[in-house]
C-alpha cells in the first residue's frame, strides 16, 4: 500500500496533495467529528488484465451516504493513453464500507514497463479523509504476445463492445463507435417522471432509486434514456413521489439535483445516460403542441438550456450525449424554413450543444409528416434522406426514431393478416436506410408494448427480427420504451409492483442483448410475473 504522502510520490503530486487535504478537510460537513474516515487503497494488475482497481475504504459504516469527487494526480500512465479515467465521483451508501475505483486499461502490446497513475480524492462529503491518494499500478506484460493477437488489426471491423469504459462516444462510417473506434452497442431503457409534475423518476415512492438503477444493470441494459423538461431546469418546487425513508439522500433536493446524482451514480455503477428533452413544461407524455418552443417559451430558451445541460455534465464521463427534443409532431416540419422547421432548430441546437460540450453525440429524431408520408410522432425521418443534417462536427450525429405496435394506435401499415410482411419496407422507408447506406447510426429510442395481442407479439418478433444484425454491428442502439410499469400505452419491463419483471417482454427483446441465450431475469431481482393494471398515463 501507498503510504499516503511519502517519499514515493513526485514532489508536484506531494505538493498538490497536501493542498487537497487541506481544502477538503475544510469542506466537511458539520457531522464530520463524529464521521468514519476514508482511505484509499492502492492497486495493480497486469496491462493484460483489462483493468486496474483502487478501492475506497471506510473504517466503519455511515448511517448517512459517503459521497466524494475524484481526480488524476500524476503519474507516468497517460489517461487516454494508457488507461482511461474512472468515474469523477464515489458513492458508498449507508452501510456499505467499501466501492471500487476501476480504470479501464488500453493494452496496447508495447514494451514499456511498469507505469501507475494517482488518483486523488477532492471534495468528501460525510468521512473525514485518512489516506486521500493511491496509486494505480499497470504492470507491463507484453513480453509475450498472445496466438489471437494481431497487430495490424482493423478496429473499425472489430465485434462491438457492450461494457467497455464509459467516457465520450463518436460515430464513424454509419456506427457509433469508443475512443478507440470500436463499434459500441448501446441497450438500455427509458426511466422516465423526471418530466411530470413529480420531478423526479417514478417508482421511488417504493423503492430504492440505486436499487433501481442496480436492477436495470443487473438485466444487462448499459444506458438509460433519462427525459426530463425544460421546466425541470428551473423549477423551484419540491419534488414529490418519494419515499424518503428509503430515499433519504434525495430529502431537500431539487429536480435538477436529483438528475444530478442519477447521473453521477450511474458513472459509479458503469452505465451510460442518454439526457432526453422530453419537453417544454412539466407533464405526461410528448409535449402537446409537438413544438420545442411555444408562446411563452422561446426556441433562443431553448437552445440556451441545451447549452445549459451540455455545460452542466460535460466532465461526467456517463453521460453520451442529448437527444434534443422529444417526438416533434403537429406543425413540425422537415425543412422548408420558419420557426417550425425542426431540421433547422435541430441543426442550430445541436451545434450549439458542440460548442459547448465537442464530445457529445447529438440525437436528432424525425417529425410525424415528411417527404409525403405519414409516420409515427417524431419517428419519420424520411426527409433526411434528401435533406439530412449537417452539423459542424458530423461524426456526432445520431438520428433517432420512435416504432409502435397497433394497441398504441392502428396505423394503416399494422392492419391485415399479414402486416408483418410489409414492415420493413415500412421502417426502411421512414428511418432504416440511414443506417442501411451508412449515412449515420440509429437509435430506436423508445419501442414497446402491453405484448398482450397476437398482432403486437407478431410485430415485436419482426421488429427484433429485423433490427437484431444491426444491432450486432453497432448501427442501431435501441431504449426500450419502458422501464416504468406505468405507461399507459405499453405498460413496463417492471409489474405494478415496481419490482418483479415481465419474463415475456424481456424473453421477447433478449435476442438484441449481447449475450442472448442468458436468463435476463437474473440474480437478486427475480420474482414472480404480475400483471398490468390499465388506465395508466402515457409520457411517451
Amino acid at each position: 500500500m501507498t503510504k499516503c504522502l511519502n517519499d514515493r510520490l513526485p514532489f508536484a503530486a506531494l505538493t498538490a496533495g497536501l493542498l487537497l487535504l487541506a481544502s477538503t478537510v475544510a469542506m466537511l460537513p458539520a457531522h464530520a467529528a463524529g464521521s468514519p474516515r476514508l482511505t484509499l487503497v492502492d492497486g495493480e494488475a497486469k496491462e493484460s488484465a483489462g483493468s486496474v482497481t483502487v478501492i475506497a475504504r471506510l473504517d466503519r459504516p455511515a448511517p448517512w451516504p459517503v459521497m466524494a469527487s475524484l481526480r488524476i494526480s500524476g503519474g507516468d500512465a497517460q489517461a487516454g493513453v494508457d488507461y482511461l479515467a474512472p468515474a469523477p465521483n464515489l458513492v458508498l451508501m449507508p452501510g456499505e464500507t467499501e466501492v471500487k475505483i476501476v480504470l479501464t486499461i488500453r493494452d496496447d502490446k508495447t514494451l514499456e514497463g511498469d507505469e501507475a497513475a494517482y488518483i486523488a480524492l477532492g471534495r468528501v462529503d460525510g468521512a473525514q479523509v485518512t489516506c486521500g491518494q493511491a496509486r494505480a499500478v499497470i504492470r507491463d506484460d507484453d513480453g509475450v504476445q498472445s496466438a489471437a493477437y494481431r497487430p495490424n488489426a482493423p478496429t473499425t471491423q472489430a465485434a462491438p463492445s457492450s461494457s467497455g469504459a464509459l467516457g465520450p462516444l463518436a460515430t464513424l462510417n454509419g456506427r457509433i463507435v469508443d475512443a478507440s473506434g470500436r463499434p459500441v452497442r448501446l441497450h438500455g431503457v427509458n426511466w422516465f417522471g423526471l418530466e411530470t409534475p413529480n420531478l423526479a423518476p417514478h417508482g421511488i415512492w417504493t423503492r430504492g432509486w440505486r436499487q433501481m438503477m442496480g436492477q436495470m444493470k443487473d438485466l444487462g441494459f448499459n444506458i438509460i434514456r433519462l427525459p426530463y423538461s425544460n421546466a425541470l431546469l428551473r423549477s423551484k418546487k419540491e419534488p414529490n413521489g418519494i419515499d424518503f425513508y428509503k430515499n433519504s439522500d434525495l430529502k431537500g433536493l431539487s429536480g435538477l439535483e436529483i438528475m444530478d446524482k442519477i447521473v453521477a451514480y450511474a458513472g459509479v455503477i458503469g452505465m451510460r445516460v442518454l439526457l432526453d428533452n422530453h419537453r417544454i413544461t412539466s407533464g405526461h407524455g410528448a409535449e402537446d403542441s409537438g413544438l420545442w418552443h411555444s408562446a411563452t417559451f422561446s426556441e433562443d430558451q431553448w437552445v440556451q438550456d441545451l447549452v445549459f445541460v451540455a455545460k452542466r455534465y460535460k466532465n461526467h464521463p456517463a453521460v453520451i450525449g442529448l437527444d434534443l427534443f422529444n417526438e416533434p409532431h403537429n406543425a413540425a416540419r422537415w425543412g422548408g424554413g420558419g420557426r417550425n422547421d425542426w431540421r433547422r432548430a435541430a441543426t442550430r441546437g445541436g451545434n450549439a450543444v458542440l460548442a459547448a460540450n465537442s464530445k457529445w453525440l447529438i440525437i436528432i429524431e424525425g417529425v410525424a409528416k415528411a417527404a409525403g408520408t405519414h409516420y409515427w410522432d417524431g419517428g419519420n425521418l424520411a426527409g433526411a434522406r434528401q435533406k439530412p443534417i449537417r452539423l459542424d462536427r458530423p461524426n456526432r450525429l445520431v438520428y433517432s426514431t420512435h416504432v409502435y405496435p397497433a394497441s398504441v394506435y392502428p396505423q394503416p401499415w399494422l392492419k391485415g393478416r399479414n402486416f408483418t410482411k410489409n414492415l420493413p419496407n415500412v421502417w426502411r422507408k421512414h428511418w432504416a436506410f440511414l443506417f442501411e447506406q451508412q449515412e449515420a447510426p440509429v437509435l430506436i429510442g423508445e419501442f414497446g408494448s402491453h405484448m398482450k395481442t397476437a398482432g403486437d407479439r407478431a410485430w415485436m418478433k419482426a421488429l427484433i427480427a429485423f433490427l437484431k444484425r444491426p444491432v450486432a454491428e453497432g448501427r442501431v442502439a435501441w431504449t426500450y420504451w419502458s422501464w416504468n410499469p406505468n405507461s399507459g400505452d405499453t405498460g413496463g419491463l417492471l409489474t405494478d409492483d415496481w419490482e418483479s419483471t415481465h419474463a415475456n417482454k424481456l424473453a421477447a427483446i433478449r435476442p438484441l442483448l449481447p449475450t442472448p441465450g442468458t436468463n435476463p431475469d437474473r440474480g437478486p431481482f427475480r420474482r414472480s410475473v404480475a400483471t398490468l393494471t390499465p388506465d395508466r398515463r402515457s409520457p411517451g
